[in-house]
């Protein structure tokens, strides 16, 4: 991030400071269970949003080398990314052409071919087309080979991320999808990063749930007391929308303690959390000198996935890796014993039937935000 980026919104964490106050929006919301635990409002979603709507799948840095793949699903639609080997991105359907199992599973790299693990079919990872049947004695004889690769997805990538339309053919023009937030993320440089791991969970809660959490920090003193402790000064909120993504960054206490440093010259990374909200259901969050990448792939109403993926800048050998271990074990600490469980318990109070309204308030704006946007992608997809 520009150091001239740094210096701004860090002087407005400044006055919110001296004020004793935080970003207020225009107006309170009430949101009704069904936003969250309707059958109907998660079709809708699914359709809109995870199937026909682009999502953001990996980084760059998942895929590194020729052969590198991640897969992934998105509105039900199985899918598999790969760095091709010349140096381009591939998405396709993770589905055999002979009976619809799986070409790849979780992450790796396959050199130059898919192979299903059902019959050995064999997929090339740079255009999907049909290369072997093995042992199948002629009993494919009379079908054109040439309809039998793998299906094509729409992908794109820039500013080291992928994104991915599961349905549709029409092309990602990933500027106008990233309306100006993309520069922004590109200065991480989270191509040249290495993973470090892969942590995948189940919760039985609402996918919106989980983000909603996510998109405030006016819970940390709070929930996080524990862990974190109680001075946190996380109530104090600022985000900037860039169409339906969002910059929040939470601040640390350390933001605060840079009075003999001139105002131009205050730093926030390093002292904050800067996430980058990604609609509909990624964000990237650079932490002090490393970067994750938290990935919410809702199967059901009531059920979410959720993916986070670690980078680190340099590569990674057995000793750095054992100390990346324990400095990362805080951070798994706090969403798998506290922010999912949480999300968990609300999703349980508002299916009971008996729940009322939740109420997000003028100083959750970035919620709001949120909330807005998913409406806005339902009307604009008819759906709404």
């Amino acid at each position: 991030m520009k150091q001239s980026t740094q210096a701004a919104i860090v002087a407005r964490f400044d006055d919110l400071a001296e004020r004793e106050a935080t970003t207020l929006g225009p107006a309170v919301r009430w949101e009704s269970p069904e936003f969250y635990t309707s059958p109907d409002q998660f079709e809708r979603e699914r359709d809109a949003l995870f199937r026909r709507g682009v999502v953001f799948v990996c980084a760059s840095a998942d895929l590194r080398e020729p052969g590198d793949y991640v897969t992934t699903e998105s509105g039900g639609v199985p899918i598999v990314v790969v760095r091709t080997r010349d140096g381009d991105v591939a998405a396709y359907l993770n589905a055999c052409r002979h009976r619809a199992f799986p070409v790849a599973t979780g992450c790796g790299n396959a050199s130059r071919r898919f192979v299903c693990g059902f019959h050995n079919w064999a997929y090339s990872i740079d255009d999907g087309g049909l290369l072997a049947q093995p042992r199948s004695c002629g009993g494919f004889d009379g079908v054109d080979a040439g309809q039998l690769g793998l299906a094509r997805l729409q992908v794109a990538e820039a500013y080291g991320v992928v994104a991915v339309r599961p349905v549709g053919d029409e092309p990602i023009d990933i500027d106008a999808e990233l309306r100006g937030i993309g520069p922004e993320i590109g200065e991480l440089g989270i191509e040249g990063y290495h993973v470090h791991s892969r942590v995948e969970s189940v919760w039985a809660c609402n996918w919106k749930l989980i983000l909603d959490t996510f998109l405030e920090s006016y819970h940390v003193f709070a929930l996080h007391r524990a862990t974190l402790g109680g001075d946190q000064p996380g109530h104090r909120m600022w985000f900037e929308p860039f169409g339906p993504h969002l910059r929040v960054p939470v601040p640390g206490p350390t933001l605060y303690e840079q009075e003999e440093t001139a105002p131009d010259d205050r730093q926030l990374i390093g002292r904050s959390t800067v996430q980058h909200f990604l609609f509909p259901n990624a964000m990237l969050n650079h932490v002090f000198d490393y970067v994750l990448l938290w990935r919410f792939v809702p199967t059901a109403a009531d059920r979410t996935t959720a993916i986070l993926t670690r980078y680190w800048p340099e590569p990674i050998d057995d000793e750095l890796r054992a100390r990346l271990d324990r400095r990362f074990a805080w951070q798994a600490q706090l969403t798998r014993d506290e922010d999912y469980p949480a999300a968990e318990r609300i999703h349980h109070a508002l299916a009971s039937g008996q729940g009322e309204r939740t109420l997000i308030g003028r100083n959750e704006a970035a919620i709001t935000a949120f909330h807005e946007s998913v409406e806005q992608a339902l009307h604009r997809s008819g759906a709404g």
